[in-house]
């Protein structure tokens, strides 16, 4: 049997955890992120429980699989609870993901084609910026469903890609492109 010494505390106690080579059903990822638990190729998996922080932590092992898997999955962990059917399904759109190398900031840029919206007399600037603001998420949210659908994830998978300070950051240059495509017709 392979195990692990995963530090519990501060005070050097160490517990040892056994390595299993497959997600057990009856078990989910334990958020504690990759800082909490330093082990690569590893994803921590416990029973829940209804006891403080919902886990028995008597029942932790740790699933072996490849780095940046294993650290996708305790990302993701953060915004979704995962269970065994959870994570077969993360796992192959993970693995769809790979299978067709997409540079997803450049592939939105590439995609997005910007469509006029124009000022209406009744529109402050405030509420034509919101205006063009909310066209653009639209405009993204449907990008993000295209190439979900190209590359055979869901479009949550997708967003998750994206760092939210970058989909900010697309969304603004969508507006600006649109007012600027308006203005010129």
């Amino acid at each position: 049997m392979n195990t692990l010494d995963f530090k519990t505390d501060n005070y050097g106690n160490t517990k040892t955890i056994e390595i299993v080579n497959e997600f057990p059903v009856g078990y989910y990822v334990w958020n504690i992120g990759r800082i909490n638990f330093p082990f690569e190729e590893y994803i921590p998996v416990v029973r829940r429980s209804d006891v403080p922080f919902h886990i028995r932590p008597e029942t932790l092992i740790a699933v072996k699989t490849e780095k940046e898997l294993a650290d996708f999955i305790l990302d993701y962990a953060h915004h979704k609870k995962i269970g065994w059917a959870e994570f077969c399904d993360l796992k192959e759109q993970f693995i769809n993901w790979k299978k067709v190398p997409v540079d997803l900031i450049n592939e939105i840029k590439v995609r997005f084609n910007p469509s006029p919206v124009y000022k209406e007399a009744w529109m402050n600037e405030e509420s034509y910026k919101d205006m063009v603001r909310k066209h653009s998420e639209n405009m993204f949210d449907s990008i993000i469903c295209n190439i979900a659908s190209y590359i055979n994830v869901t479009n949550d998978f997708i967003k998750r890609q994206i760092e939210y300070k970058t989909k900010s950051k697309l969304i603004d240059i969508f507006c600006k492109s649109i007012i600027e495509y308006t203005s010129y017709l």
